[in-house]
């Protein structure tokens, strides 16, 4: 068979499969609790004993970036029966015979905060606070384990008929599942402890890396720089977002050096010191740059004061220079006062120049144009009082 008629025929397989589950399990509807079990665990373990020649197909199509249209119902049917079996459990947990169902609520409660499910999410911010509030669920659930415990162990396993209640299959499974829940906590708090402060530092990093590719942008005018530079006040002085990232840093480091004194997280030591060691620098270069932008907003509006002050001080000059010199026979500019304003003229252009490279390119077009009719007014009074010397 080619291996679009294979995938047919397990998704006919499947959809029959789905098709007996929910008739057995409707079939059970108002039967006893141990009946209901007895015909769930008979397809359980009849299912899983036919899946297995398809699970090689099933892992191949998962690494198959682009499915086709026969992968694609294969893979809603098989989705479609294991979130029904899926189902199917928690319905069994929670329909046990008091008071056990309330240990099997905990178990599900603890089990979930337990779960290992991350992915990569893109909100930081959003993964520290689930990575807390999970901390918060299972230091609760742990706190109510040794109760419920002595429940599952007082528990008399017998109706008003001597008839066992519960199988014992599923008593032993609970056993198993506390069992597991004492195992897993004791390494799992780690993690989630770990994955709330990552989360953190990353969410952090995030926001500051916002902001600086705001202030490393070239600047439109002075206002703007001084409205950015308030921006860093704020962020640095009233937020203290740096020193929030040092602080979650630490942390991060703190609970990294746990997983190297426990034997169940040791596999997992080498990928958190590389992630560890990543943040550093990052966090290193991160507060580098929040520096870099204050001295440089600081440099540019310094220089943007010195420009619009040497620019009007050296056009008045100008002006008035040039008027005594129409009006009186003899130039009222001395040699000395000429040095003096051809050395802020210059100093003038040193700080223009800078500002060109600073600001946006219509800014940097305003400010080149300025310069130039200025450059062009000093060329020309140099000219005309060098003149007016020589003819002395």
């Amino acid at each position: 068979a080619t291996t679009d008629q294979k995938i047919q025929e397990v998704t006919c397989w499947l959809v029959q499969a789905y098709d007996e589950l929910l008739e057995g399990w409707d079939s059970t509807e108002g039967e006893s609790y141990s009946e209901r079990y007895h015909v769930f665990q008979t397809f359980l373990v009849s299912f899983n004993e036919q899946r297995r020649p398809i699970m090689p197909l099933l892992t191949a199509m998962r690494r198959t970036p682009k499915l086709s249209d026969e992968q694609r119902a294969l893979r809603e049917a098989w989705d479609s029966l294991t979130e029904k079996l899926r189902e199917y459990k928690v319905e069994l947990d929670m329909s046990v015979p008091a008071p056990l169902d309330t240990v099997a609520r905990w178990m599900l409660k603890t089990e979930k905060a337990l779960n290992e499910e991350e992915g990569d999410p893109q909100d930081h911010g959003r993964a520290a606070d689930e990575a807390k509030e999970k901390q918060e669920i299972l230091k609760v659930c742990l706190e109510e384990m040794p109760q419920q415990v002595k429940t599952f162990q007082s528990f008399q396993n017998l109706d008003e008929y001597a008839n066992m209640m519960v199988p014992s299959d599923k008593m032993d499974e609970l056993k198993r599942r506390f069992t597991s829940v004492r195992v897993t906590a004791k390494y799992h708090g780690i993690k989630l402890e770990y994955r709330e402060h990552r989360h953190t530092v990353l969410d952090l990093l995030g926001q500051i890396r916002t902001k600086l590719r705001v202030w490393k942008r070239p600047y439109i005018s002075p206002e703007a720089v001084r409205v950015l530079l308030q921006e860093w006040h704020d962020l640095v002085n009233t937020q203290e977002l740096p020193s929030l990232l040092e602080a979650a840093l630490h942390k991060l480091k703190q609970v990294s050096e746990r997983y190297s004194s426990k034997s169940a997280l040791a596999t997992d030591y080498h990928t958190v010191s590389q992630q560890v060691t990543q943040l550093e620098e990052d966090t290193a270069i991160v507060l580098e740059d929040v520096t870099t932008a204050k001295s440089t907003m600081g440099r540019v509006l310094s220089a943007w004061d010195s420009y619009s002050d040497g620019f009007s001080s050296l056009q008045a000059w100008l002006e008035q220079s040039s008027a005594s010199h129409s009006h009186g026979p003899r130039p009222a500019v001395t040699p000395d006062s000429m040095a003096e304003w051809g050395s802020k003229q210059a100093h003038l252009n040193e700080v223009g120049n800078f500002l060109l490279e600073s600001t946006d390119p219509h800014t940097s077009r305003s400010l080149a144009e300025e310069l130039r009719r200025l450059n062009m007014q000093w060329a020309e009074f140099f000219k005309r009082t060098a003149f007016e010397w020589l003819k002395g």
